[in-house]
């Protein structure tokens, strides 16, 4: 699932980004979601919960707080949000650089689409290369999952859970063994926290009391002997956002 969020106080090129932005996805038959604000105070009510998207368009002149200042409050909370500004005018900022802006889009209604869908297809690519998005075969379907998405994987009775950000309904299980996995993710951020539990440092919410707890709430204990090299990567990895 690639999550979105189009911020404009303009209503006609809110409508305007969401529609070329619906139509790429389905085209690219890719699940998604967009989430649209028309006001960027409506960014910053999501505190930390920002982390859970993977891609932003954000008009930067706007009435309350401009793009370039919301790009820097989103920095704060993740350092791999695909942050692409929107804008009226040719002025390129150098602010926009120190946030790792991927791209400046122009209100050009002759070019607006052809832009976005070049800038998606560069994203995408992205995602694809970094190995983010993975075909994973559970026992009832095979299923493209953003690894981003996973907040910890469980072993359970030979089966190995996925607890995902969304679709908390649907249960996502494959057999295998928890040690394999934290070889393969363990360059995507996943940290062996128990024998049981492999968590998503993403979405790692705090550490507390020999215990994580994960963006939704949920608690999950760390083993003794692994604490100092839990709590060091997470501290490492706070001062790297």
């Amino acid at each position: 699932m690639i999550k979105i969020i189009v911020c404009d106080d303009e209503n006609i090129f809110l409508k305007i980004i969401c529609e070329y932005l619906d139509r790429y996805f389905k085209k690219q038959k890719l699940q998604y979601s967009i989430t649209c604000y028309d006001s960027s105070k409506q960014i910053i009510d999501l505190s930390e919960k920002i982390k859970n998207y993977n891609i932003i368009f954000l008009d930067i002149n706007m009435k309350d707080i401009d793009g370039i200042e919301i790009a820097k409050f989103i920095r704060e909370y993740s350092g791999n949000i695909f942050i692409v500004f929107v804008t009226a005018f040719i002025k390129y900022s150098p602010e926009g650089y120190k946030v790792n802006a991927t791209r400046y889009i122009l209100k050009n209604t002759n070019t607006i689409e052809e832009s976005i869908y070049e800038c998606l297809d560069t994203i995408i690519n992205k995602i694809n290369q970094d190995g983010l998005i993975k075909n994973i075969e559970f026992v009832k379907q095979k299923k493209n999952i953003n690894l981003n998405d996973i907040l910890y994987i469980e072993s359970r009775l030979h089966k190995l859970l996925y607890h995902l950000i969304i679709n908390r309904d649907d249960a996502y299980y494959h057999y295998g063994v928890l040690n394999e996995l934290e070889k393969e993710y363990k360059d995507y951020g996943f940290l062996r926290v128990h024998q049981s539990y492999l968590v998503n440092i993403k979405h790692i919410k705090k550490i507390d009391n020999h215990n994580v707890i994960m963006d939704n709430g949920e608690m999950i204990p760390i083993s003794k002997q692994r604490y100092k090299d839990i709590w060091d990567a997470y501290i490492t990895y706070k001062g790297e956002l």
